[in-house]
């Protein structure tokens, strides 16, 4: 069954934190890894430093601020 991001061209956009990688065992460098579950982007949540978010952007994956 295709993902409904992929079959309607949905975006979905997860909310992440430092621990929600710790828990998903996810490195930053690896967070494109969220594509493969219908993830088109992150909105950062509290916890990440400046140059965190930097490092997400960096991945080419689409990033909203959570303000």
């Amino acid at each position: 069954m295709p993902l409904l991001s992929f079959e309607y061209q949905y975006q979905f956009f997860a909310d992440i934190s430092p621990l929600t990688l710790e828990r998903l065992n996810i490195k930053i460098a690896e967070i494109v890894k969220l594509r493969e579950y219908g993830i088109s982007g992150v909105r950062i949540d509290f916890g990440f430093s400046i140059t965190d978010i930097q490092e997400i952007a960096a991945t080419g994956i689409d990033i909203a601020i959570n303000a």
